[in-house]
């Protein structure tokens, strides 16, 4: 399932062509994207993580600090993508560019962050049953046909968190985004 869909305007040409120009110096330097695990700051295996990044893992630090990012503040948090991509939508302007590390994905709209995809976050990880959720956020929590999602009103702007279901009752993806996207 495809993440949830709430923008009207198409910026993903553009902000693909700004996550280029981004990486185009450590590109020119020979330095970045050579297989994308040993760049990764958030694998658990390389020095670069330790040293780091470890309190900006999605795991660890404010979840919803992720949404206010702009391009330049992931790569200077993240570094270096494992993957840059360009993610279709059912309509032009759902199109999104996305900037893959091995815990967290960024969507980008318009140079700025307006989704994360996460494999992990406030306690409910991929794989959990749908019951985790309805423990975790109790009677926040609300509950469709085939994905479970929480609004957090107490933020900078409106967020909320969407699990999807897979058919066996567990978490199958976990996406924050802004709903003012």
């Amino acid at each position: 399932m495809t993440p949830p869909r709430q923008r009207k305007t198409n910026f993903a040409r553009q902000s693909l062509c700004a996550a280029v120009i981004c990486l185009s110096p450590a590109l020119a330097s020979g330095q970045a994207l050579q297989t994308g695990a040993e760049n990764d700051p958030l694998a658990p295996e390389t020095a670069q993580s330790a040293a780091l990044l470890p309190a900006q893992t999605p795991e660890n630090s404010d979840p919803f600090s992720l949404l206010a990012l702009g391009l330049a503040g992931v790569f200077d948090s993240f570094g270096t993508p494992q993957a840059v991509y360009a993610l279709r939508g059912e309509h032009p302007w759902q199109d999104d560019v996305v900037l893959q590390y091995k815990n967290v994905d960024f969507y980008i709209y318009k140079d700025q962050v307006w989704q994360v995809g996460v494999k992990k976050i406030m306690g409910v990880s991929l794989g959990d049953p749908e019951k985790v959720i309805e423990l975790v956020f109790k009677d926040s929590a609300q509950i469709k046909k085939d994905y479970i999602t929480v609004l957090f009103n107490d933020r900078p702007w409106p967020a909320e968190l969407r699990f999807n279901i897979n058919k066996n009752k567990k978490v199958s993806a976990i996406y924050l985004y802004r709903v003012n996207y």
